[in-house]
């Protein structure tokens, strides 16, 4: 489920010219941005963060130059937590763009239907 989406965060533009992304501050301050954006979601919401940006959660998307996800816990308030995933573009060397921002489930899940149900088609490739 897609809960928001484009948005731009400013930073403090460096004389460098370099996208967000290139900077080695650049899991840091795609972690504010994140910050940003799920407050605004949760704008009638209190909005306690869990983690702190100081070692943020932060995955590079491999097929996308310069895009991240990054990954924020909330207090949700009753012992629950919220955990949130923001997509961001840290291409511009002036504002994170974010793109989208989803609720994640607070447990493991696993797709089975992908996993093999037969132990003869890992043998096959296995001869292969």
């Amino acid at each position: 489920m897609i809960v928001a989406a484009l948005g731009y965060v400013a930073v403090p533009r460096a004389s460098d010219g370099l996208a967000l992304y290139q900077r080695a501050s650049a899991p840091h301050d795609a972690c504010k941005a994140a910050a940003n954006a799920i407050v605004a979601l949760r704008k009638d919401q209190s909005t306690i963060f869990l983690d702190d940006c100081a070692a943020p959660i932060v995955t590079r998307v491999s097929n996308q130059r310069g895009h991240l996800i990054v990954t924020r816990v909330v207090d949700a308030g009753k012992r629950q937590l919220a955990t949130y995933s923001v997509l961001v573009d840290g291409n511009a060397s002036d504002a994170w763009l974010v793109l989208e921002v989803r609720r994640a489930p607070n447990k493991l899940t696993l797709d089975a239907s992908l996993l093999m149900t037969n132990g003869a088609a890992i043998r096959e490739q296995a001869q292969q």
